[in-house]
């Protein structure tokens, strides 16, 4: 959830409706590997991590402290557009007090 919420945030036109969900679609950022913002980055390297753990087991990704405060901004900002349901809020809630714990 927390990628594809990522996705929307920062480039919507990657997302691919697929079913009853989405598929990515990486193409853009490989296009301008020579140019990639430190967003782009990001989705490089949760996509990586997600890969290559494609039956759902838990993993860890290293962010660093930069990484870690962007991924808290973009949860509050994405958590502010409208109004969620209360699982889905809490779940963001949560994963950025994980993130916030894990920097302090």
């Amino acid at each position: 959830m927390l990628l594809i919420s990522l996705i929307r945030a920062t480039y919507p036109a990657m997302l691919r409706k697929q079913g009853e969900g989405f598929s990515v679609d990486f193409d853009a950022l490989e296009v301008k590997s020579d140019c990639l913002t430190e967003d782009d980055r990001l989705l490089l390297k949760f996509r990586d991590v997600v890969g290559a753990n494609p039956d759902g087991e838990v993993y860890q990704l290293a962010l660093t402290g930069e990484e870690t405060a962007r991924l808290v901004a973009t949860l509050r900002h994405l958590e502010s557009l409208h109004a969620w349901a209360p699982d889905i809020l809490k779940m963001s809630e949560s994963l950025r007090q994980r993130l916030l714990q894990k920097e302090g």
